[in-house]
């Protein structure tokens, strides 16, 4: 999958080398936001990241491969599938510009990844992790009905030198109605 419309205004893609400025200006202008959840999000963060984030990501396999989110046609944040080394698992992670939280964007988009997951990926299970301080990444794996499976005592570190515990759901296939 090269590109998912998830309605008139979001877009999944493949991000290609001519989006990396915009995906550099994108992390910088939500440093603030997704900085306390994201190692990767430095104050630093500029081109070369960008670059390398792309160029990393379009040498992996389906189920390890990141999409630009693009509203209007602009980038606003990233989701996909994060690397794991089993067959029959994909792992969704994601970040959204600050201003689009609470309008159903990632719900939207979320919900087009499970369906790509289950439906073209050939996956059994999808799974969901994040830290257990991180409510809203949560609430989404809760508003999909994703089974907690395991909470890993001090599992996440986070990027201040806090020692989260990770909260690991995940949802079989049978439990998916498309």
């Amino acid at each position: 999958m090269r590109e998912l419309w998830i309605d008139d205004r979001l877009t999944l893609a493949v991000l290609r080398e001519s989006d990396a400025e915009e995906l550099a200006t994108a992390v910088r202008e939500n440093l603030e936001h997704i900085g306390p959840w994201m190692p990767w999000a430095v104050k630093d963060y500029g081109l070369e990241h960008a670059r390398e984030f792309i160029e990393r990501n379009l040498d992996v396999d389906a189920k390890a491969r990141s999409f630009g989110l693009f509203v209007d046609g602009e980038i606003a944040g990233c989701i996909g599938f994060v690397p794991r080394g089993e067959h029959d698992v994909a792992e969704i992670g994601y970040w959204i510009a600050h201003g689009l939280q609470g309008q159903g964007v990632v719900t939207r988009v979320v919900r087009g990844l499970i369906d790509h997951a289950f439906m073209n990926l050939g996956v059994t299970f999808v799974e969901i992790r994040a830290a257990a301080l991180n409510l809203r990444s949560r609430a989404i794996a809760e508003k999909f009905k994703f089974e907690l499976m395991d909470r890993v005592k001090d599992g996440h570190p986070l990027p201040n030198g806090i020692i989260d515990d990770l909260v690991v759901y995940s949802m079989h296939k049978r439990s998916w109605s498309l």
